[in-house]
This record gives C-alpha cells, sequence and structure tokens, in this order.
C-alpha cells in the first residue's frame, strides 16, 4: 500500500520538532535518526512506477534536507560555543593580567631587594673573575684588567650591607693583578735582554766568521803570490844564467885595469841598488824584494857564470 505525499511530510516534521540542545547537550541524536529511519522506510513504494519513483526520490529529499538542517543547528550551536569560548578567553586574560600586577606590587620590595643583592654578586665576580689571568697575557692585557678594576670601583652601587666584603675583595685583586703586572714586565724585559743578546752574539760570530775567511783568504794569497815570487825568482835566476857570458879567463899578472873591492858597506849598498835598478828595468813584473834578493847573489858571486864589473 502506498502512502500519500501529505504522509512523505512526516520526516521533515521530525526535525523541525527538535532543538539543537535536545540533540548535541541531551544526547538525542540517537533518537531522533532512529525516528527519521522509521519514517522514511516505513514507506513502500513501486519502483516500476514513474509515480513510485517520484515518492522514494521525495523520500530521500527529505532525508538530505533532514541532514542538513540537524548539521546546520549543531554549527550554529558551535558558532554561539566559539563566541561564549572567546568571551571567556579574554575574561581568562583579564583575571591573568589584573591578578599577575597585583601579585607584581606586592612582591615590588621583594623583587627590588632581591635584585639589589643579585647586583652585589654579580658585581663580587666581577671583580673576583678579573684575578683570572690566563698564561701568555702580556703586560698591556693586565693593565687592561687594572684598567677594569678601576672602573668596577667608580661603578655606582648600594654595597647592601657587603660594602667591607667588597672592598677587600678590590684590595686583593689589585694586588694580585699588581704582582702578575710585575713578573710579566720582568719577564718582558729579560725576554727582550736575550733577544738583544743573541742579536750581538749572531752578530759577533758573523763577524768572527768574515774575519777568520778574511784571514785565510789573506793568507792563501799570500801562499800564492809567495809561491808565484818564488817561481818568478827561480825563472829570473834562469833566464839570467842562461843569458850571462862566460867567466873571464884567470890572469897570473896584475891587472891594472880591474877594479878594486869595495871596501865599505856603504859602496857595496851603492852597487847592489845599481844591480836592483837595472834588473827592475829589464824585468817589469819583478818585485822589489826579488830584485834585492837577486840582486845580493849576483852582486857576491853566487850566480854562476854571472861577473861584476866595477
Amino acid at each position: 500500500m502506498m502512502k500519500t505525499d501529505n504522509e512523505n511530510k512526516g520526516v521533515l516534521d521530525i526535525v523541525e520538532e527538535v532543538s539543537a540542545p535536545a540533540i548535541y547537550e541531551q544526547d538525542g541524536a540517537q533518537a531522533v535518526i532512529e525516528q527519521i529511519n522509521h519514517a522514511a522506510l516505513s514507506i513502500v513504494a513501486d519502483a516500476t512506477t514513474a509515480k513510485g519513483r517520484k515518492e522514494l526520490k521525495s523520500i530521500a529529499y527529505a532525508v538530505a534536507r533532514s541532514k542538513t538542517t540537524l548539521d546546520e543547528l549543531g554549527k550554529n550551536m558551535v558558532a554561539e560555543l566559539k563566541a561564549q569560548a572567546t568571551k571567556v578567553d579574554q575574561v581568562r586574560r583579564h583575571i591573568r593580567s589584573s591578578l599577575d600586577a597585583t601579585k607584581a606590587e606586592v612582591l615590588k620590595p621583594v623583587t627590588e631587594w632581591e635584585n639589589k643583592l643579585r647586583a652585589v654578586d654579580d658585581h663580587l665576580k666581577s671583580i673576583l673573575k678579573l684575578r683570572d689571568v690566563r698564561i701568555g697575557e702580556d703586560t698591556k692585557q693586565i693593565e687592561n684588567r687594572i684598567s677594569a678594576l678601576t672602573d668596577l670601583q667608580s661603578k655606582g652601587i648600594d654595597p647592601m650591607t657587603r660594602e667591607a666584603e667588597i672592598e677587600e675583595a678590590v684590595k686583593t685583586t689589585r694586588n694580585i693583578l699588581d704582582q702578575f703586572l710585575q713578573e710579566r714586565q720582568k719577564f718582558e724585559a729579560e725576554q727582550k735582554e736575550l733577544a738583544r743578546f743573541r742579536t750581538e752574539k749572531a752578530k759577533r760570530d758573523r763577524e768572527e766568521a768574515e774575519r777568520k775567511a778574511k784571514e785565510e783568504r789573506e793568507a792563501r794569497e799570500a801562499r800564492i803570490a809567495q809561491e808565484a815570487a818564488e817561481k818568478a825568482r827561480k825563472e829570473t835566476e834562469e833566464k839570467l844564467l842562461k843569458n850571462s857570458p862566460p867567466p873571464p879567463l884567470p890572469s897570473t899578472s896584475d891587472d891594472s885595469s880591474q877594479q878594486p873591492e869595495p871596501d865599505s858597506a856603504r859602496e857595496k849598498s851603492i852597487e847592489i841598488s845599481k844591480i836592483e835598478d837595472a834588473l827592475m828595468d829589464e824585468v817589469t813584473w819583478l818585485m822589489p824584494n826579488q830584485a834585492v834578493e837577486i840582486a845580493e847573489v849576483i852582486f857576491f858571486g853566487r850566480l854562476p857564470g854571472v861577473e861584476v864589473k866595477r
């Protein structure tokens, strides 16, 4: 048996009678769903006919409209809840900020006192930290620490009954830094002196090496010159010996033309000087000391085959 179109409106009538709180706050959603299912599925229609198919589509449409209507109820309810939640959050923030301000006002004296104590502690830590001189810090760096200590002394803070402690920390720190400074100045002076000594020693060693090298060079040059002079003397003697006339034949009678032997050192010196001058004129490369030696050899007849005519 097919129901009329008026009976098909029962699905939408069910939805129109419910409210959002009844569905979403009182767990009434399942009851409404069951009513809609019963109203929709209890209708029997013949799908083989145009009228039956139209009726079934109408019922399906009514179910879809019911779904949309119920969803809109929930959506609107959520919007209202969100608005309420936003308002609640605003009130919460106002409560927190107001009471935090009241709390801060109550604790202000305590906070100020604690901040002063913290400032004194930080001040003392800064003073004591200046004592931590690292290995290798030079004079300038230590002087910078002393300057920083002076700046801390002039820093205006409330000592909070710890004035004596601060003064003692400053005094001890200054003594420590002064000692570090003196030791570093002494060390740097020693290093400077050591560097100067090393430089001077290196200079002395270099000059000594140059002096020895010069002496060795001069000695070598003198030896070479002496060897060359000796060689030249021998070559000159050989040349003079080769070019000298044969010795005169001995004579038994007195030769009135023979010159008498010089009988004084002055005359001998004059004769030797003449021979020396002659040698220097003839042999341009001959050294003066060599010429004197050869002149004496010739003068005293120690050179075979060479006779000095006076």
